[in-house]
């Protein structure tokens, strides 16, 4: 029941039946044959042709473990340039290369990923806290904390940071 702004990307796999719907619809599809970047990508370098600095994902995550993993590393490409916040069915996930705080709930589970590392990391408001410490994937992650009130800290000096906050009803 939505109607899209645009549609983008190298359209190897739309239907003739979705492509004439939006046509009749008036949607504009922005075609891109480029095989050097996906239409993820395409699509996050056409919302930064738009200006767009805070942009909001869903969708790139699924059961394609591999498809998972690109699009995190496209993420990470982008990070220093937009503020991304991910969502999926069990998270929302925000990007973070500067300090934040966030919104919680008691016991609300609390991920921390470094992508692919982190210098500084400092959180409070936290089960478990930490205080200037390297994160650094494969070697060391935040996983498994929980909130202890309605927000919580997270500091760094440098790199990126994957943020995930359980989705609580």
């Amino acid at each position: 029941g939505m109607r899209p702004d645009a549609i983008l990307g190298d359209f190897d796999s739309i239907t003739t039946a979705t492509r004439r719907h939006f046509e009749k619809l008036g949607v504009p599809l922005l075609h891109d044959p480029s095989q050097e970047n996906t239409d993820f990508e395409k699509g996050l370098l056409h919302l930064k042709t738009l200006g767009f600095q805070h942009v909001v994902i869903a969708g790139i995550t699924g059961l394609l473990l591999d498809h998972t993993f690109g699009n995190v590393s496209i993420l990470l490409r982008h990070a220093r340039e937009m503020d991304i916040v991910v969502l999926d069915r069990h998270s929302r996930i925000d990007l973070i290369t500067r300090p934040r705080r966030f919104a919680s709930v008691v016991g609300q589970r609390v991920s921390i990923v470094p992508l692919p590392s982190a210098s500084g990391v400092t959180y409070a408001g936290l089960k478990y806290p930490l205080r200037d410490a390297t994160l650094a994937f494969g070697i060391r992650e935040g996983t498994c904390n929980e909130a202890l009130g309605k927000s919580f800290r997270v500091s760094l000096n440098s790199g990126v940071l994957l943020i995930f906050r359980s989705i609580v009803d």
